[in-house]
């Protein structure tokens, strides 16, 4: 809690132009606090200001103006965390952290279609025989972990992010797996993936340049998230 918090206040000084959830003090001036239900279990308890507005989800075509600007608001979300540090986000068994891509893939004999099964196998392949060593020697830092549709406001006119939600997954890692994850969901219905992804992968490194390492197994890593998500 205290981490989303901490971060949250960052992003807030950092990124004025867009909504994020802020803690609301209690009556006694804490950020959150442990209360006990009528059972004697202990829970901890914070209220957050509600963000207003429509959520990406309920878009039926992203524009050219919008996808630019996705781009661009994971790359401010990046940079501006690359100095930010705290050891709560250093959370090494959460299996949505895709450098633990191994953890999930001895999951899927789970995965009840043979031809699903199939994919989701030859990507965890990938992962490990062509992703994997490469993504250690790459940058790291805390990052959001789930911006996706359903994590991302946008304004009346539909072009452009106007608020953050969901920082619940929040995690010290490869700061590349924040923009494979977003480009994961991005792409997911969308008549030309490929196109939709480069316009936000453009916006992205025009914010926040991205190495040619990490530019070499970013759509493996998007293929990883995607395996990740069937298996889970």
């Amino acid at each position: 809690i205290e981490l989303q918090i901490r971060a949250i206040k960052l992003l807030d000084k950092q990124m004025p132009l867009i909504a994020l959830p802020d803690t609301i003090q209690s009556v006694n001036g804490k950020d959150w606090e442990q209360v006990e239900n009528a059972n004697g279990q202990q829970h901890y308890l914070r209220l957050t200001e509600f963000i207003p507005g429509k959520m990406l989800k309920d878009l039926g075509e992203f524009s050219d103006e919008l996808l630019n600007n996705i781009g661009s608001t994971v790359a401010q979300t990046d940079n501006v965390l690359q100095a930010f540090y705290d050891p709560c986000a250093s959370r090494p068994d959460i299996p949505w952290d895709l450098k633990n891509a191994r953890q999930v893939a001895a999951n899927t004999h789970a995965i009840q279609c043979p031809h699903k099964r199939r994919l989701v196998d030859f990507f965890f392949m990938k992962f490990e025989n062509e992703v994997e060593d490469f993504l250690f020697k790459t940058r790291k830092s805390i990052v959001h972990g789930d911006m996706h549709r359903y994590s991302m406001m946008v304004n009346d006119t539909e072009d452009c992010v106007s608020g953050i939600i969901d920082f619940g997954d929040m995690v010290y890692t490869h700061t590349l797996c924040n923009l494979a994850v977003c480009l994961s969901d991005i792409m997911v219905d969308q008549v030309e993936p490929i196109a939709t992804a480069a316009k936000v992968v453009s916006a992205y490194h025009a914010e926040f340049p991205l190495t040619e390492q990490e530019v070499s197994i970013l759509h493996y890593l998007v293929c990883t998230r995607l395996a990740i998500y069937l298996t889970m």
